[in-house]
């Protein structure tokens, strides 16, 4: 043992830091809410958008269900999703069966599973689905439809796509 090395023993943790820095700490692509201004049928809206790579089903569950707690994303949701093919698609579009969303299946992708693979999941789930194999056209999609109709958009299932509607 050299010498001050029992000082150093304490395990480094999050006492080092002041609240301040705890309550804006964020890692991108995890529950990041964005508000984005469109302009839909020469009006001006703004649509909530939250992006969130939740690649698993307990994750994407915990997602909703917290986001639920907040009055503006109690509203009808339209997500864009791309799923790996090495993930469980049934058990994350599972998740969504308990909240009112409707899906845009993208692409981002060689390891993505296919959109239409997906939209055939999501209709034995009784999810309302289409595909847009253009990740940006899609959340393009998504924000239009958000505007008009009130919802709000989740872009989620794939990190990646997180990373592409964040360059975007």
């Amino acid at each position: 043992m050299t010498k001050g090395a029992s000082a150093m023993s304490q395990p480094l943790g999050e006492q080092l830091l002041d609240p301040s820095t705890i309550a804006t700490a964020r890692l991108p692509g995890r529950l990041e809410k964005l508000a984005v201004n469109i302009t839909s049928h020469g009006d001006n809206a703004k649509v909530n958008v939250v992006l969130d790579g939740a690649h698993v089903p307990f994750n994407l569950a915990a997602v909703l269900s917290d986001l639920s707690q907040e009055e503006k994303y109690r509203a009808p949701c339209i997500a864009v999703v791309s799923i790996a093919d090495d993930k469980d698609a049934a058990g994350l579009l599972s998740a969504m069966t308990r909240h009112d969303i409707s899906i845009i299946f993208t692409t981002v992708g060689a390891r993505s599973r296919s959109p239409e693979q997906l939209k055939t999941i999501a209709d034995t789930l009784g999810l309302l689905s289409i595909v847009m194999l253009d990740p940006f056209e899609a959340y393009q999609e998504a924000l239009a439809g958000a505007a008009e109709s009130g919802a709000w958009v989740l872009v989620t299932g794939s990190l990646y796509l997180v990373g592409i509607i964040r360059a975007a």
